[in-house]
């Protein structure tokens, strides 16, 4: 575990209300596995407060990153007003929403902010140059609510092995892509050899429950399954 005292760097704006917030600290100084997540502790009306986030940066990359959903919340409003040279208290890492020990053929079903761990992720396999067979299948609910559209669609197309698929619930005119909900109908149109796969599951818990029902209807065994739910999601 580290502990450290710092402050915001960077804080960059993703999409209609989320935004990602970074310290100027590398994995070399906080080492991290992709996928694990981190507590940040800062002042809200004066008393201190934590809360939890997923890392949304890679190992490789030289700075410590999260990305959040700004709500209502006290906690996200404070986020909301803060600038760079703020301090905060942040430690970590934790979790176990990790990747395999070895390549594998892999399904990521993502939802908003749920695609935090999925950057780390990709970024650390495209860094390594390992050999997975990436297939994200990411739902939103319009088209500027996608969180790293431009980074996943240059690094997909520098990537032969990973294969992005935007789903929408309220799409655009002209809108090529996929609409509706994730299911196992969508599920098995776009992904032939489902059965050979595993499938990492993030996002909001209510979604989270939705798509681990939708695979159990396709007899996805438990252990083919890897689940992260983002609690404390409307926080």
């Amino acid at each position: 575990m580290w502990h450290f005292e710092t402050s915001f760097s960077e804080i960059i704006t993703r999409a209609p209300g989320v935004k990602s917030f970074r310290f100027p600290i590398s994995s070399a100084t906080a080492p991290f596995q992709p996928g694990q997540y981190f507590f940040v502790t800062l002042k809200v009306n004066g008393e201190e407060s934590l809360h939890h986030f997923t890392i949304s940066s890679a190992p490789s990359d030289p700075h410590l990153e999260f990305t959040k959903r700004i709500t209502e919340h006290p906690y996200s409003l404070a986020l909301d007003a803060a600038k760079p040279g703020e301090k905060v208290s942040i430690q970590g890492p934790m979790g176990n929403f990790l990747l395999p020990h070895e390549p594998a053929k892999i399904v990521f079903l993502t939802g908003g902010i749920g695609i935090t761990p999925v950057r780390s992720m990709i970024g650390y396999i495209a860094t390594k140059n390992l050999d997975f067979d990436i297939i994200i299948i990411c739902g939103n609910q319009r088209q500027q609510d996608i969180v790293f559209h431009d980074e996943f669609e240059l690094l997909a197309k520098g990537l032969s092995s990973v294969r992005i698929i935007n789903v929408l619930t309220e799409p655009p005119d002209g809108w090529a892509g996929l609409t509706g909900l994730i299911n196992k109908k969508l599920i098995t149109d776009t992904v032939p050899d489902y059965r050979e796969r595993i499938f990492y599951v993030s996002g909001p818990p209510k979604m989270v429950m939705a798509l681990q029902e939708q695979l159990g209807a396709l007899k996805i065994p438990m252990n083919n399954i890897v689940r992260d739910s983002f609690t404390g999601y409307d926080d």
